[in-house]
C-alpha cells in the first residue's frame, strides 16, 4: 500500500497514541505496510491517494484519523452492500458511523444535519451525494461550521472510464473541492496502471496529493 513518501512522523498526535488506538478501538495488533504513513498525511489534513490490493488495511488510513477528527468524514461508496458491511463494522468497535436511510425519517436538511453532529463517518453511495437535496444542505452547514472533516472517495478506479468498473455518477465527485474549498481528500483503490491513477487525480481535481 502507497502513503506518504516522505514518511515523516510529525503528527498531532504520537505514534505511540496512534498505536494505543490502533489496538483499543479497533483491536489490531500491528499497523500495516505504509499505513502509518498514509494515516500521518490524513492527519496533516492532505490530499492523499491510498493504494493497495484487498486486505491491505486501506480503510484504516482514514478511519482512524476519523477518529481523531473533529467534524465528519464522508466516505462516497459505490455499494449498498459494502457500505452496510462498513457501518456494522464500526458499530461493533463502538465507532459511530452512519446512512442515510431512504425513507422520509431525514427527508429535511435540518434533521440530516441533527444526525449528522452525532456520528464520525457518513457513508453514502455517489447517486445519493448527488441527488439528495437535504444532505447536500446539511454538509453546507456541516462546511460552515467547521465540521467537515474530509472527503474519502472509496474504489476510485470508479471515476475512469478506462476502469473496470465505470459509475457516471464518480464523475462529479470532482465538484466537491468547488464546493467545499479545502476539506481534503483521500482517493482509495486497489492496485491500477499508472494512466489510471493519472485520470482519477486530475477528475477529482487533487491538488498536491500524497501518493
Amino acid at each position: 500500500m502507497a502513503g506518504n513518501p516522505a514518511g515523516k512522523f510529525d503528527f498531532d498526535h504520537s505514534p505511540e497514541n496512534l498505536k494505543a488506538i490502533l489496538n483499543n478501538t479497533f483491536q489490531l495488533q500491528e499497523f500495516r505496510v505504509n499505513q502509518l504513513e498514509a494515516i500521518n498525511a490524513i492527519n496533516r489534513k492532505e490530499n492523499v491517494y491510498v493504494v493497495g490490493g484487498n486486505g491491505a488495511g486501506k480503510s484504516l488510513c482514514y478511519q482512524l484519523p476519523a477518529c481523531l477528527s473533529a467534524g465528519v468524514t464522508v466516505v462516497i461508496s459505490p455499494l449498498i452492500s459494502l457500505i452496510k458491511d462498513q457501518i456494522q463494522k464500526l458499530t461493533e468497535l463502538g465507532i459511530e458511523a452512519w446512512t442515510p436511510p431512504d425513507d422520509q425519517g431525514y427527508s429535511n436538511a435540518e434533521s440530516t444535519y441533527e444526525q449528522l453532529l452525532k456520528i464520525r463517518l457518513l457513508y453514502v453511495t455517489p447517486e445519493k451525494m448527488s441527488m439528495s437535496r437535504p444532505l447536500t444542505k446539511a454538509l453546507q452547514d456541516l462546511f460552515a461550521n467547521g465540521l467537515l472533516a474530509r472527503f474519502v472517495i472509496d474504489e476510485a478506479h470508479c471515476i475512469s472510464q478506462w476502469g473496470y468498473d465505470f459509475r457516471p455518477e464518480y464523475g462529479k465527485l470532482n465538484e466537491l473541492q468547488q464546493d467545499f474549498p479545502g476539506v481534503p481528500m483521500i482517493a482509495v483503490s486497489g492496485p491500477i496502471a499508472p494512466h489510471i491513477q493519472e485520470e482519477i487525480l486530475n477528475q477529482l481535481q487533487m491538488t498536491k496529493p500524497q501518493v
